[in-house]
């Protein structure tokens, strides 16, 4: 499984996307949810009824998937969405202008997220970051990239003002991470997405590794396999700003946009819980 350090430093990155992205999401229960959604799915219209349904909840960072390549990393459930914004005939390009330009008009903070074969051998990574930057991301998730590709993607991010989303894996050495990431994406085990989360003192040393290199002012998400209400409690409990929700999303979005809102809410008044233990 590839990783994406972050390789060499370029001087003009966006510094502080961390501390910018922290301070934009406010205070609402759902603040510290990092909600996932394919981009157009199930329709264009559907879509746009899903981020109705996510910003009532408190949602506020969405992480949007675009089609063109699958990688080993996403899970039946993600899999099949993503497979099926492509039978429509919707290339990448087509989703990021629709579903990106389409939750920055609600008030979200957009990532856009895709697998390296989409970014640089389908898209071409200066059209693909061209295209987000245009159309409103705040900042880019290569997931699979190589340190080489994360170096190219970081430099053409930075040329916009764009930040990246650093993906550290489960198992294996910690990247070095800079000012112009807005969060880090830390892995909570080597498997694919929907897979149950189980946290355990490994994950949770895991954690404060990521912390001890990562500047202070960028947050910590943890995501995979984190779908219930008591799976968000504990990732939280480990020490994550955020936590990433993705399988039961799509999952609740699959039963209707009321599934999905109603969804929202249980998970965001898990992060609400867990910040009364925490006081």
């Amino acid at each position: 499984m590839a990783s994406n350090p972050t390789g060499n430093s370029t001087p003009t990155h966006p510094a502080g996307a961390g501390s910018a992205l922290m301070e934009r999401i406010g205070a609402t229960a759902g603040s510290r949810i990092v909600g996932y959604l394919p981009g157009a799915y199930p329709t264009e219209h559907a879509f746009k009824d899903a981020l109705d349904g996510l910003y009532d909840a408190g949602i506020r960072v969405l992480e949007i998937g675009i089609p063109g390549a699958i990688g080993d990393l996403e899970g039946g459930t993600i899999a099949r969405a993503l497979e099926a914004v492509e039978d429509r005939g919707l290339d990448p390009l087509d989703v990021i202008k629709s579903s990106t330009s389409a939750a920055r008009e609600r008030g979200f903070i957009p990532v856009v997220m895709a697998f390296r074969a989409a970014v640089f051998d389908r898209v071409g990574i200066e059209r693909f970051v061209d295209a987000a930057a245009e159309h409103g991301a705040t900042a880019i998730l290569v997931p699979d990239a190589t340190a080489e590709e994360f170096r190219l993607l970081r430099g053409h991010c930075a040329r916009h003002d764009l930040a990246v989303v650093p993906f550290v894996p489960a198992v294996g050495d910690t990247p070095p991470i800079e000012q112009d990431a807005a969060f880090v994406y830390l892995q909570t085990a080597d498997v694919p997405t929907g897979t149950a989360f189980e946290p355990d003192t490994y994950l949770a040393e895991r954690v404060r590794q990521v912390r001890a290199v990562a500047p202070e002012n960028v947050p910590v998400a943890l995501g995979f396999g984190i779908r219930t209400p008591e799976q968000v409690r504990r990732a939280r409990a480990l020490g994550a700003d955020l936590v990433i929700v993705g399988t039961g999303m799509v999952d609740a979005l699959n039963r209707g946009i009321d599934a999905l809102r109603d969804y929202a809410l249980d998970v965001a008044a898990a992060v609400t819980s867990a910040n009364a233990r925490e006081d």
